[in-house]
C-alpha cells in the first residue's frame, strides 16, 4: 500500500504519560466499547461511562473530557482493523480485483454486525463520515473540550487516507508515478467505496436490514465501480 504518512492532528491529546495512565485509559474504552453496542451513547450519562469503568469521574474528565472524545478512539480503533482486511483480501489469488476490494471492505459489515449499536453511534456523533481538513482540525488539542463534529469529520477523512488508497490498489486503479514522497495520491474511487460501506454499516435497520442485504449492496457498487475501470 503506497501512501504518504500523514501527521496525526490527535497525537498527544489523550497520551497518558504512565502505566497507570495508560491502564485507566484502556479500561475507560473498553467500559465504552461495552456500553455504546447496546445502548445509544445520549441515553448513558458520562458518570455512569466512569462508574463502568471503575475510575474516579475526575480521571475519566481528565483522559477524554466529552463522549465525542471517547468515540474517536474507539473508531481509530475500529479503522485499524482494516489493515488487517486489507491484508487478508490482498493475498487472495486467482480472485477478480473486485472480490479482493469486497472482502476487504465486508470486514466492515461483518464487525458492525456483531458489535450492535457501536457503528451508528460512531456515525451519530460524527455526523458524517467526510470532510476536509481545516485550521480547526490542528488547533483543537484539548481533551477537556467536546471535538466538534466538523474537526471529527476532517480527522476521519485523513485517518481513512490509506484505506481509500489500498481498496484503489486491489481494484487496480493505477498509481500516479508522478507525485513526490511528500504528496498524497487522490484517491475518489476508494473515498467513496469506503464511505458508502461505513454508511451501510452504520444504517438504520429498515436500510438494508440484514447483513446479506447489506453485503449485496456493497459487493452490487464494488462490481459496478471495477467494471467502469474496464
Amino acid at each position: 500500500m503506497r501512501t504518504k504518512q500523514h501527521p496525526d492532528p490527535t497525537a498527544g491529546l489523550q497520551e497518558p504519560k504512565t502505566q497507570r495512565g495508560r491502564n485507566t485509559r484502556e479500561q475507560i474504552l473498553s467500559a465504552a466499547r461495552r456500553l455504546v453496542t447496546e445502548r445509544w451513547v445520549d441515553e448513558v450519562p458520562f458518570t455512569e461511562l466512569a462508574e463502568a469503568a471503575q475510575v474516579a469521574r475526575a480521571s475519566l474528565l481528565h483522559a477524554f473530557g466529552h463522549w465525542r472524545n471517547v468515540l474517536w478512539d474507539l473508531f481509530e480503533e475500529e479503522a485499524d482493523l482494516l489493515d488487517d482486511a486489507y491484508e487478508r483480501a490482498r493475498r487472495l489469488r486467482r480472485r477478480h480485483p473486485s472480490d479482493r476490494a469486497f472482502e476487504m471492505l465486508a470486514a466492515v459489515l461483518d464487525r458492525a454486525d456483531q458489535t450492535g449499536l457501536l457503528y451508528p453511534n460512531l456515525r451519530s456523533a460524527m455526523a458524517t463520515w467526510r470532510g476536509e481538513p481545516t485550521d480547526a482540525a490542528l488547533e483543537e488539542t484539548s481533551p477537556s473540550v467536546p471535538l466538534r463534529r466538523d474537526v471529527l469529520a476532517a480527522w476521519t477523512r485523513i485517518r481513512l487516507q490509506k484505506h481509500y488508497e489500498a481498496v484503489e490498489e486491489l481494484l487496480g486503479v493505477p498509481a500516479d508515478e508522478s507525485l513526490g514522497d511528500d504528496e498524497v495520491r487522490p484517491a475518489p474511487l476508494g473515498e467513496c467505496l469506503v464511505h458508502f460501506t461505513f454508511d451501510l454499516a452504520a444504517g438504520s435497520a429498515s436500510y438494508f436490514s440484514t447483513l446479506q442485504e447489506r453485503r449485496d449492496a456493497l459487493r452490487s457498487c464494488v462490481e459496478s465501480f471495477s467494471a467502469g475501470l474496464g
